[in-house]
C-alpha cells in the first residue's frame, strides 16, 4: 500500500518542502508557488500542482530515474524537454523519457546512477 504525504499550510513554504523526503509515499497538494514537489526516495513519484506544464526535480543519490506525475493530461504523443540542472556525478547523463498517458506520468530515466541528489527541470511542448 502506497502512503499520502499531504502537506498542511506551515509546509506549502517550497523552502521546507523541496527538501522533504519521503520514503515509498506520493506527495501531492503541493499549491501552486511550488514548481514541483520534491522526494528523493527511490520510486516516489512528484507531483507537479495542477495546470503546471513546467517544473523541476530530484533525482535521488543512487537512482537512475525520478518519475514526475504532470499537473496536466497527457498523450502518449506528449513532447516532454528535459535538462540536468546539477552535476550528476560520474558519466551519468539524460538517456530517455518514457510518458504513461494512462497515468499522466513521465518518468526521466538516466545512463546510469547519480553519485549525489541531482537536479533537473522538465517542460512539456504540445
Amino acid at each position: 500500500m502506497e502512503a499520502v504525504f499531504e502537506p498542511g499550510p506551515a509546509e506549502l513554504d517550497a523552502r521546507k518542502l523541496t527538501r522533504r523526503a519521503v520514503v515509498g509515499a506520493t506527495i501531492v497538494g503541493a499549491g501552486a508557488a511550488i514548481a514541483t514537489a520534491i522526494s528523493k526516495a527511490a520510486g516516489d513519484v512528484q507531483v507537479a500542482p495542477q495546470g503546471s506544464t513546467s517544473g523541476a526535480g530530484v533525482i535521488g543519490s543512487g537512482c537512475q530515474h525520478a518519475t514526475v506525475r504532470a499537473g496536466v493530461s497527457l498523450s502518449e504523443d506528449a513532447l516532454v524537454l528535459c535538462t540536468l540542472q546539477s552535476h550528476p556525478g560520474g558519466k551519468a547523463a539524460i538517456q530517455h523519457v518514457e510518458v504513461d498517458a494512462t497515468d499522466d506520468t513521465f518518468t526521466v530515466f538516466l545512463t546510469g546512477e547519480v553519485s549525489g541528489d541531482t537536479k533537473f527541470a522538465w517542460s512539456l511542448v504540445s
